[in-house]
């Protein structure tokens, strides 16, 4: 069996490598995005299924440096999403209406985002693995 010897500097390496890590990323983040909107619809109620929450998570390219893909539920200043992280993470009744002046009920939360990444970890995991 020959030796192969692939002579490239380490600056494409690095840019290639890159772009190979960012599409395993990227492939892993529409899994979990995907099953995120499937795990909503299965909790429509409370319009969190395709019409509601579901509806407006989205991929994005990253704002950090290096780029990247993240799954985007809540935008800063978008009101139309603000909603999103009081169902991921549960929160208290609203201070308006009955309960002004006053801590309404729990909600509890709906971890629409965390179940979906736990229960696709291995698949990322193996995405990566792949790789190597």
């Amino acid at each position: 069996m020959a030796d192969i010897k692939v002579d490239i500097d380490s600056e494409t390496f690095i840019k290639l490598t890159e772009k190979v890590c960012d599409n395993a990323a990227e492939k892993g983040a529409v899994k979990v995005m995907r099953d995120s909107k499937i795990f909503l619809g299965s909790k429509a109620k409370g319009g969190h299924g395709s019409d509601g929450l579901a509806g407006e998570i989205k991929l994005v390219k990253s704002k950090y440096k290096g780029g990247g893909v993240a799954i985007e539920a809540q935008g800063p200043g978008n009101y139309k999403r603000f909603y999103a992280t009081f169902v991921e993470l549960g929160h208290h009744s609203s201070v308006f209406g009955k309960y002004k002046n006053k801590t309404g009920p729990a909600i509890a939360p709906i971890p629409y985002l965390r179940n979906p990444l736990k229960a696709n970890k291995q698949y990322i995991i193996n995405l990566f693995k792949d790789l190597i």
